[in-house]
């Protein structure tokens, strides 16, 4: 008589749900926006060789990656081909395939070290990018002592520094007019009003605009001072002069 049998099954045994959520990560250098997933990289099985993560293409959402090229690389007894990816806003390859780029694969691998969610950003790389920022700004106002308003900030930015300007990589900033009234900036801009471009329109300009202004003012004042000064002592000695060179008018007996 065949015998019967009942499975039943736990939570324990049944593969543990996550929660639907998606999972953003951004490349680790710059900031700019990766690639979105349904799952986190955290529990993504890992690649025996690299300790790449072997994603699943149905579990990648959207990809704002960008193909990088072909490398070669030496595995133990073998080589490998690899079809890499880069971010698009430094070039630096966060990721491969091990099939041509126009094939889709069983996985495609991402570098955990090359991404990070955004709550994860480390403190110290925003303050290193904080830091070269102060020095890009600081660059920028000496071309244009002026000031630059606003708007044309970013166009400018991505034309002197071939990089965009995402307020993101610098800390808990959503937008540019917080990141430029940020405590870390206030030595090197300062917003003002732009009356000609209208009053929602701000000027950077450096802290150190008004001073030089008010600087070049006092001293174009005080010249005009000096010269006129100078212009009456020079009336009131040749007066004195004349007066000594005048004749004296003898007294007729």
């Amino acid at each position: 008589m065949a015998r019967r049998f009942t499975a039943t099954y736990t939570n324990k045994t049944i593969e543990p749900e996550f929660e639907s959520k998606l999972f953003l990560y951004y490349c680790k250098y710059c900031g700019t926006y990766a690639v979105v997933l349904s799952r986190n990289l955290r529990i993504i099985p890992k690649r025996r060789t690299d300790s790449s993560c072997a994603v699943k293409p149905n579990i990648i959402l959207k990809s704002n990656l960008v193909v990088g090229g072909v490398k070669v690389v030496k595995r133990m007894g073998s080589f490998e081909r690899q079809y890499r990816y880069s971010c698009k806003g430094c070039s630096l390859w966060v990721g491969y395939k091990s099939v041509p780029f126009e094939e889709q694969g069983e996985f495609f691998y991402l570098i955990p070290d090359g991404l990070c969610q955004r709550q994860e950003l480390s403190k110290d790389l925003a303050q290193t990018n904080m830091e070269e920022l102060k020095a890009q700004l600081e660059a920028l106002l000496i071309q244009f002592p002026e000031g630059i308003v606003t708007p044309n900030l970013r166009p400018l930015f991505k034309k002197q520094f071939q990089m965009d300007l995402n307020e993101l990589n610098y800390g808990a900033y959503n937008k540019l007019i917080d990141l430029l009234q940020s405590p870390e900036l206030k030595d090197i801009v300062k917003l003002v009003d732009s009356p000609e471009d209208g009053p929602d329109v701000s000027l950077i300009v450096s802290p150190n605009h008004f001073k030089t202004r008010t600087s070049s003012h006092t001293e174009t004042e005080t010249k005009a001072s000096s010269s006129s000064s100078s212009s009456t002592t020079t009336k009131t000695q040749k007066t004195e002069d004349d007066e000594i060179m005048k004749p004296k008018k003898t007294e007729e007996s």
